[in-house]
């Protein structure tokens, strides 16, 4: 994460304080500012702060949580940026609806890369092997040393449906793309894999 710099002109000086400014010029402006000029910015004005767009995803330059996900504090309770930014277009949701990053980058903000979703919809659209996948690093395949083949699998309802042991990965992770595809309504990495 690259820290903002100061937004006084030609000073590249850290951000130090809420209002964009380092510590020097912050003491400056306290100094030359009436009191009742200096309010507190708005949620809004202190999310847009954090925010830095580019051509696809819009980056987080304030905190992030230990997920990867972008964090804004309102009234010092820490909420998901992504959601803020999300109802702050589309209302409030639902607490058991959540806001799915189509560009699988935890910390992006951009409003056209997020959708609503149920959780179940959210796993659907996952990237890549879980983390405990040590064996084949692909999503859906795993090596079973019993019988010494490519196990494929998919998780469709709190369950694991089996879809057979392979000979080859590619062979497993077709037939566990095929499935996925089969079944899940939220799987764009699947349908981008196969140019859908």
């Amino acid at each position: 994460m690259v820290p903002k710099t100061c937004v006084q002109a030609e000073c590249h000086q850290p951000q130090e304080r809420r209002n964009g400014r380092c510590d020097s010029h912050y003491r400056k402006w306290l100094r030359e500012t009436p009191r009742e000029q200096r309010r507190r910015p708005t949620v809004e004005e202190r999310f847009w702060a954090m925010v830095t767009k580019t051509p696809t995803c819009w980056a987080w330059s304030g905190e992030i949580n230990p997920g990867g996900y972008a964090i804004i504090t309102i009234r010092s309770v820490g909420r998901l940026a992504h959601r803020y930014i999300f109802e702050s277009i589309h209302g409030l949701l639902p607490a058991d609806i959540q806001v799915d990053h189509k560009c699988h980058n935890h910390s992006c903000v951009n409003p056209e890369h997020l959708r609503r979703a149920t959780n179940k919809q959210n796993q659907e659209n996952r990237e890549g092997a879980q983390a405990n996948n040590a064996t084949s690093g692909i999503r859906g395949v795993s090596w079973n040393k019993r019988i010494e083949k490519w196990h494929a699998y998919v998780g469709h309802h709190g369950k694991r449906i089996h879809l057979g042991f392979f000979e080859d990965p590619q062979e497993a992770e077709a037939a566990a793309v095929a499935k996925r595809l089969e079944l899940y309504t939220h799987n764009l990495m699947d349908i981008r894999e196969i140019g859908g």
